[in-house]
């Protein structure tokens, strides 16, 4: 279809010039108009959907994303030595038996403490507080002792709690099974004799 072509003269002072220019095009039947307002893409009084959510021409919200699970690509199970790091150590055993006979062994020395900074001060033994201390330690593979703590749960002499510590570090047992063991006990000195009084009255 052939189309015409319109020509427009424009007459100055200084000469005469002429442009060529195309026509408007009619509007085909059944075609949408066009709107200039619409070239930018948006059309002011529609509404659309902006993942997921509304959009409209006041304003844009949008919905907090959702993880929709990929069947084709399902999440890889973590395996191997990623898999050993991340899991819990295993805990170690030792039969309870030999084991009760090994700390109370090592509680009875634990008595000597109280005795020795007693004598180095050469004061009574009552004049050394020490009462119950809650101890905690780890036996290791090896059946050497790791994290030795004591903490004093009534008044303790602070020479006599550094006693304590010193011996627990250097504590063995027998190995256990399986993985380290954490073991946590109460250790209670025993009462110290009471001291008589200078005139051989009774004791205190």
């Amino acid at each position: 279809m052939a189309t015409r072509t319109e020509m427009v003269v424009l007459c100055t002072g200084a000469g005469m010039f002429l442009w060529l220019c195309p026509p408007k095009l009619a509007a085909q039947p059944g075609a949408p108009a066009r709107d200039d307002a619409t070239l930018n893409g948006l059309v002011p009084d529609r509404a659309g959907s902006v993942g997921g959510s509304l959009l409209d021409r006041n304003g844009t919200e949008i919905a907090p994303p959702r993880l929709v699970p990929n069947k084709a690509r399902p999440e890889a199970q973590v395996a191997g030595p990623a898999a050993r790091a991340l899991a819990a150590a295993p805990e170690g055993s030792i039969d309870r038996r030999e084991l009760a006979w090994e700390i109370a062994t090592r509680f009875e020395a634990l008595q000597d403490c109280r005795v020795e900074v007693a004598r180095r001060r050469q004061v009574p033994l009552g004049a050394v507080q020490a009462d119950r201390l809650s101890l905690r330690w780890t036996i290791l593979e090896t059946g050497q002792t790791t994290g030795a703590t004591a903490v004093g749960t009534t008044a303790i002499d602070a020479d006599v709690l550094d006693c304590v510590k010193k011996q627990m570090l250097g504590w063995t047992f027998s190995a256990p099974s399986g993985g380290p063991l954490a073991v946590e006990r109460v250790f209670e000195f025993r009462p110290a004799p009471l001291a008589p009084l200078p005139d051989g009255g009774p004791a205190l």
